[in-house]
């Protein structure tokens, strides 16, 4: 993952940005670019979808895929990423960074230094046995609050996976239920696989938080 892709994070902050506007007009999402038909290749993996996710084909690339998902009626709206990057990630000092908590520290980084993102904290963290690590944040944009999921697991190849859930914090646990059901790899639901939505999904309570920070 190079630091081309950290910096796409400010890229996905302005559509979800987007996103948020067309929550708040259905007539607007309704008319929205026409939806791509899974499966899409990602890195070395098949990734198809059903539900009502939308392929964001303005915001994915070969080695990552962005979907969307708006619903005003039941006012729910959720934005998911599945990366595979073979590059070895770069810090800025030029060194490789090693290890996916250290990987998923500088995406992190890279999310909080992009556009629009106020008061975010770190309201959840661990790591599953296969050594994926993961944390979720709460955030501010446009005066809406949203919760942040992120896992980064290393790939056979020296790589790493990046996976990324947005939704709302009351409604984060059945997003990532939902997500996790409904995103497909290499025809399995094994999105965001090991992550329990009782164990991120419940909303924190409001500490002091510093804006623009973890």
């Amino acid at each position: 993952m190079t630091q081309r892709t950290i910096r796409n994070t400010a890229v996905l902050l302005a559509l979800l940005a987007g996103m948020l506007t067309l929550f708040a007009s259905p007539t607007a999402a309704q008319e929205s670019t026409p939806a791509v038909e899974p499966p899409v290749t990602v890195g070395q993996t098949e990734l198809s979808w059903t539900g009502d996710w939308q392929y964001d084909t303005v915001n994915s690339s070969p080695e990552q895929a962005t979907l969307t998902q708006i619903d005003a009626e039941t006012a729910s709206i959720m934005l998911a990423t599945y990366g595979e990057f073979a590059e070895a990630p770069v810090g800025a000092d030029g060194q490789p960074i090693e290890g996916s908590q250290a990987v998923l520290d500088t995406f992190t980084e890279g999310f909080v230094q992009g556009v629009g993102a106020e008061f975010v904290q770190e309201t959840a963290a661990g790591e599953l046995e296969d050594g994926t690590a993961w944390k979720r944040f709460d955030f501010e944009l446009q005066g809406i609050q949203l919760t942040l999921l992120v896992t980064v697991a290393a790939s056979e190849d020296g790589g790493h996976v990046v996976s990324m859930l947005i939704g709302l914090p009351d409604q984060f646990g059945e997003s990532l239920a939902s997500a996790q059901e409904e995103i497909l790899l290499d025809g399995e639901p094994t999105f965001l696989e090991g992550i329990e939505p009782e164990d991120v999904g419940a909303a924190p309570a409001s500490p002091e938080a510093t804006p623009g920070g973890v």
